[in-house]
């Protein structure tokens, strides 16, 4: 349950930074603008999957130890999704393209 929850935290951390036009453009090549409402999109889905994340936090333990799980897996992977756009961008952007439902989303969208 706490690599399910890590992996959600992540997914959603990613969402939050792809909703940053500078990280956007830097993974994907294209302007954040060019999709509708974007910035809220990508938001929303990131909020989403960390609301998400709670559920197996609190289904491993109970729910005061679960919430505090939960709030440690954010921290760490916060501080996973800004290393792996720091050291290993080609990585975040294969994530992004053919993983993320954001990414998905964005691809669906451009065509």
């Amino acid at each position: 349950m706490t690599l399910l929850c890590l992996v959600l935290c992540c997914i959603g951390f990613m969402h939050f930074s792809m909703a940053n036009t500078k990280h956007f453009s830097a993974v994907t090549g294209k302007d954040l603008d060019d999709i509708a409402y974007g910035k809220i999109i990508f938001q929303v889905l990131g909020s989403s999957f960390l609301l998400v994340a709670t559920w197996p936090a609190i289904a491993g333990w109970e729910t005061e130890i679960g919430l505090v799980v939960w709030c440690g897996l954010m921290h760490v992977a916060a501080a996973m999704v800004s290393l792996f756009y720091t050291y290993l961008p080609g990585f975040v952007r294969v994530c992004w393209m053919w993983l993320m439902p954001g990414g998905l989303l964005q691809r669906a969208i451009a065509r």
